[in-house]
């Protein structure tokens, strides 16, 4: 076999990612055959409109780990933004229902409403995954011969994760679809009376000493939800009883301490551990020259999942401060 060279593998990298993420999938729910369409995680109307300018948002991308000019944010159609190939018509329109109201107020307080917005994330946490490793598996039969190491770990990196998510999805559906009560699982709903044009929705797992359980096979997964809604910002954390929670604990007490400082260093510490999310233009407009220095240090940081990392920027701070009018 001819050897690529590293710009060939990493153009080659590319295009067989986005071949597999169009590819045709089927529902994933359990037992259902049927085809899947692209499903949001945020409902198109009533979230992701109301930042829209012209019907796009930035989404941040990240889908090319031997290419670090492939990070950033790219300007996308709200049909496409923040979507997936995760279930069939059938089960979007009617296992999510009471979070897709156009003409009510969504109570996200609510457990079910918040265990029906958590399964989205992990499902398309999942989705990514998956296609992730279905990339690798190619590329790695034709794989520059440099990069083969680097390929080895990702793969494994993905599947222990798939393993995780998997097992945090069989918990979510025995209580969305089995009705069987669950209560190693919580939601804690944090309201910001201001908007903030920022969306997030990503499982986050953080190491440390007590982040795996050998009796149940499970790891510290803290589900993060943020998005504006009806001119407020709702902020739905989730975390596993039976771990320290340490880490979602320090953004929880961030967030509820009414210092913008506090708030915009809480959010931007999520995204530096979740690669799905989107702002609007006004937003990334605001962020203008900081945002360099951010997706450097973001890069720096990707495949560190301790609970502090080290960095220096704070893209918010002076958008949340102008927005929040905290006395």
């Amino acid at each position: 076999m001819e050897e690529m060279t590293l710009k060939e593998f990493i153009h080659f990298f590319q295009s067989t990612f986005y071949k597999q993420l169009k590819k045709e999938r089927f529902c994933c729910c359990p037992n259902c055959n049927n085809r899947a369409i692209r499903s949001h995680v945020f409902q198109e109307n009533r979230i992701l409109k109301p930042i829209a300018k012209d019907s796009k948002v930035y989404q941040f991308h990240y889908n090319n780990l031997f290419n670090p000019q492939k990070i950033g944010y790219k300007l996308e159609g709200i049909n496409k933004a923040f979507s997936f190939n995760g279930y069939c018509n059938f089960h979007d329109n009617g296992l999510f229902a009471p979070i897709e109201k156009n003409n009510e107020n969504i109570d996200w307080t609510d457990k079910y409403n918040q265990f029906l917005l958590g399964y989205k994330s992990i499902c398309n946490e999942l989705f990514r995954v998956n296609v992730g490793i279905e990339t690798l598996d190619i590329v790695s039969k034709e794989t520059y011969s440099t990069q083969s190491f680097k390929i080895f770990w990702a793969k494994s990196n993905l599947n222990g994760l798939k393993l995780v998510l998997e097992r945090y999805k069989n918990l979510f559906e025995n209580y969305l679809l089995e009705q069987i009560e669950c209560d190693n699982y919580s939601f804690e709903t944090i309201i910001f009376p201001f908007q903030i044009d920022l969306c997030i929705s990503s499982p986050i797992q953080i190491e440390g000493i007590r982040s795996y359980n050998y009796n149940t096979g499970m790891k510290e997964t803290n589900i993060v939800n943020m998005f504006p809604y009806n001119g407020t910002t709702i902020i739905i954390l989730g975390y596993s009883e039976g771990f320290d929670n340490n880490w979602i604990k320090k953004i929880s007490n961030k967030l509820q301490s009414k210092n913008s400082i506090e708030i915009s260093s809480a959010i931007q510490d999520v995204l530096f551990h979740a690669e799905f999310h989107c702002m609007s233009k006004n937003l990334y407009d605001e962020i203008g020259v900081k945002m360099q220095k951010f997706l450097d240090e973001w890069y720096e940081n990707r495949t560190n999942y301790d609970m502090e990392l080290k960095y220096t920027s704070n893209i918010l701070s002076d958008y949340i401060s102008k927005i929040a009018n905290f006395k």
